[in-house]
């Protein structure tokens, strides 16, 4: 996969939920699809010091020697003299790598959005920019759900269900989705 960012944990949402607690593991993947060797790489990624704890970067690893440094809001990812082949004269070895570690500011509200991208230089070409990952700040509860039905239930007549939460915290509001015969019929949001 050429320049792209990624960030884990993983979460099974499009808003990528993260306790205030996690630290996030960043990857960015970049690829030489241009017509000669680049000899200098570098990867700009934007750390704002109100949104990140910046005592908790961590460098975790690269597939190519590499220095960094942070400054004006900036993680900087410097590999010199690289030797990186373009895609066609060589794909396998055309790709690379850096991986480091953050966490989100503790005090960040509940909701917040923590979104980040990477902007790659080849040379002294213009930059490629990654797409953004997106993660959103959220202390991760345990919800219960409680389904009753209505017990004078017969075959071909109508079924009424409801569904109550229990330790569903203020945000976000919990979702139930409801199916019959394995399609979704109704999207309901429970408040309380």
């Amino acid at each position: 996969i050429a320049n792209l960012k990624t960030v884990k944990p993983y979460r099974i949402s499009p808003c990528h939920f993260v306790t205030k607690e996690q630290k996030l593991k960043d990857r960015n993947d970049f690829q030489n699809t241009g017509s000669d060797t680049a000899w200098y790489v570098e990867v700009n990624d934007y750390l704002y010091p109100n949104i990140f704890e910046l005592s908790s970067l961590e460098f975790i690893g690269s597939s190519h020697p590499c220095q960094y440094e942070y400054s004006n809001n900036i993680l900087r990812f410097k590999f010199f003299n690289i030797n990186l082949p373009d895609s066609n004269t060589n794909e396998i070895a055309s790709h690379g790598y850096l991986e480091f570690s953050i966490k989100p500011l503790e005090d960040l509200p509940d909701g917040r959005v923590v979104l980040n991208l990477g902007q790659i230089y080849f040379d002294t070409n213009p930059y490629i920019q990654t797409p953004f990952v997106k993660n959103t700040v959220c202390d991760v509860i345990n919800p219960t759900v409680e389904i009753s039905i209505d017990s004078s239930f017969c075959l071909g007549q109508t079924l009424i269900c409801a569904a109550n939460i229990q330790n569903a915290g203020l945000f976000p509001a919990p979702v139930i989705n409801w199916y019959k015969n394995g399609i979704m019929i109704n999207n309901m949001h429970n408040d309380t």
